[in-house]
């Protein structure tokens, strides 16, 4: 895990402040594409800090909302960030998994940097489950 400054978390905790509170804006205005946005950023702050079941809770609830609004974008970024959450606890199966999801919904989408983002994402996993065996 990488040492993040005082600063950085100082800021991250601010971010984090501002996220939860515009979550709960978005809440009572029922407006699931700002819930999603929410919680996606959450998402990434918990990421960055190293908390990953905070991280991922984040992304799958970001996940639920994005596939009720069928935007598949979000829901091949989020597949991409559950992919790095479980390649960090070493759940390469589920990474790849998840990875897979990412890459099928990009191509669906004609995303051609994703796509790249994604297959190399799916080759570094591959070569990390060599390395294991």
């Amino acid at each position: 895990m990488s040492q993040i400054a005082p600063e950085s978390r100082n800021e991250m905790a601010h971010a984090e402040e501002k996220y939860i509170k515009k979550l709960e804006t978005e809440e009572k205005a029922g407006n699931r594409d700002g819930m999603a946005d929410a919680y996606g950023n959450l998402g990434t702050i918990y990421l960055t800090l190293g908390h990953l079941d905070q991280a991922e809770e984040m992304f799958k609830k970001c996940l639920k909302l994005e596939e009720a609004l069928a935007d598949k974008e979000g829901m091949a970024s989020d597949y991409g960030y559950l992919g790095t959450i479980y390649q960090m606890r070493n759940d390469l199966e589920q990474a790849e998994l998840m990875y897979n999801k990412g890459l099928k919904l990009f191509e669906a989408i004609g995303s051609e940097r994703m796509i790249e983002v994604m297959r190399t994402m799916l080759t570094n996993l591959k070569m990390k489950k060599k390395q294991g065996e």
